[in-house]
């Protein structure tokens, strides 16, 4: 063969398609073991291959697809239910947790649900509610100059002062007194004053204007001596001097919701009619009190010796100004428990009236005394004459009878 000096494209490209054959031919060389075994079995493969056979393969296939989709889905259903199981608990955690919050309060809920009815009713009328939280500006030691929200302060506003102890309300200008800042009718302090003190603090406040003060017993001048227009201290013109015991009253001011002028004939809601001014009884004059003088003047007669002094003797005077003689009184006969120059206290819790009669005797004298003070002396100048006097004994009050002559009787009315 007669050697070629060239090569055509073609025949290069044939070279490169016999290399790649034989490297195929070299692979299954290597596993020639396997192909001659796939030549014995080649019946099967065939056998396989036919339609029944093959069906049936590709069921298969496909019953083992569906099979393993099942078995995720059931992995995945199951890694669901754990996942709720994990939830649950999670949430029954958190129960327990509100729970513990919840049930120190459980009486209050059940107050809130007895009384829903209030509940529902405050919820309705919400507007009223707020405008009170706006108008109460709460408490503190001293008035606020704003609203709690910072706004500007409106007439009405309250407030309550813990350093004067009272509530207060805005006039608009400043913080006033809601009401008197006395309990009752007055209320008293006493300081014991430093050298040159002019300041004293009244525990409590009190009603600007409505006050007296007292330096060792005298009374100062409202205006002139201290000044008392801050409802809360006092403030004297000159400073006291160290030890000075210093008295002060305060008053609780008040205002009369009605009155009547009976200087002419008025009608009283329909109640009562008055004609005429009320007459006062001559006898008395009911701004003063009575003095022994008077009382005796107004004693007109005796019912006999040894009988006492009538409820009726005492001629213009009402009982109740006299205090004796009203409902409940009644005249004891103390003469067999009584001695002369003895003291007696009267313990009856009201005044009682003594009415003593004087045994003749000559040139004897009597005296009554009432609280240590002899009040009354009358006096006997003759054999032939009896002589009887009364004396009323205020409640608490000690008396005493002495005398030169004797004790024909001792009444009293209580």
């Amino acid at each position: 063969m007669s050697k070629r000096s060239s090569f055509s494209p073609l025949d290069i490209q044939i070279d490169g398609d016999v290399q790649a054959t034989y490297a195929n031919i070299e692979k299954v060389a290597n596993i020639a073991d396997s192909v001659d075994a796939i030549g014995l079995n080649i019946q099967n493969v065939i056998d396989v291959n036919t339609d029944p056979l093959k069906t049936s393969i590709l069921n298969a296939g496909i019953n083992a697809t569906n099979a393993q989709t099942s078995a995720d889905n059931a992995l995945i259903s199951e890694q669901n239910a754990k996942q709720s199981e994990l939830n649950a608990s999670s949430s029954e955690t958190i129960v327990i947790a509100k729970e513990a919050l919840v049930s120190p309060h459980y009486n209050n809920i059940d107050t809130v649900a007895t009384n829903i009815t209030n509940v529902n009713t405050v919820a309705t009328d919400m507007a009223k509610v707020n405008n009170y939280a706006d108008t109460y500006q709460g408490s503190g030691a001293t008035d606020p100059t704003t609203r709690v929200d910072g706004s500007s302060l409106q007439i009405g506003d309250l407030f309550f002062n813990e350093t004067l102890n009272e509530m207060r309300v805005y006039d608009g200008v400043s913080w006033k007194s809601s009401g008197s800042t006395v309990n009752g009718t007055s209320k008293r302090q006493t300081f014991t004053a430093t050298a040159g003190q002019t300041t004293f603090i009244v525990n409590g406040g009190y009603d600007a204007n409505f006050a007296d003060v007292f330096i060792n017993g005298m009374k100062l001048v409202n205006g002139v001596d201290v000044d008392i227009t801050s409802g809360t201290d006092f403030i004297l013109t000159v400073g006291a001097s160290s030890g000075d015991v210093v008295d002060f009253i305060g008053y609780g001011a008040f205002n009369l919701a009605n009155t009547v002028d009976l200087s002419s004939s008025q009608t009283i809601s329909g109640v009562k009619t008055f004609t005429d001014s009320p007459v006062i009884p001559d006898a008395i004059n009911i701004n003063e009190p009575l003095s022994k003088g008077q009382l005796l003047t107004e004693i007109k007669a005796v019912d006999g010796a040894g009988s006492g002094l009538d409820a009726d003797l005492v001629q213009g005077v009402p009982k109740d100004l006299l205090g004796v003689g009203g409902a409940g009184y009644a005249w004891v006969d103390e003469t067999a428990n009584r001695v002369t120059g003895t003291t007696y206290t009267n313990t009856n819790g009201k005044p009682i009236l003594l009415q003593v009669t004087l045994g003749s005797a000559s040139s004897s004298s009597t005296d009554i005394y009432v609280d240590g003070i002899s009040i009354l002396q009358p006096s006997v100048n003759t054999t032939s004459v009896r002589t009887w006097c009364c004396v009323i004994i205020p409640s608490g009050s000690t008396y005493k009878v002495t005398s030169g002559g004797s004790i024909v009787s001792w009444f009293e009315l209580k």
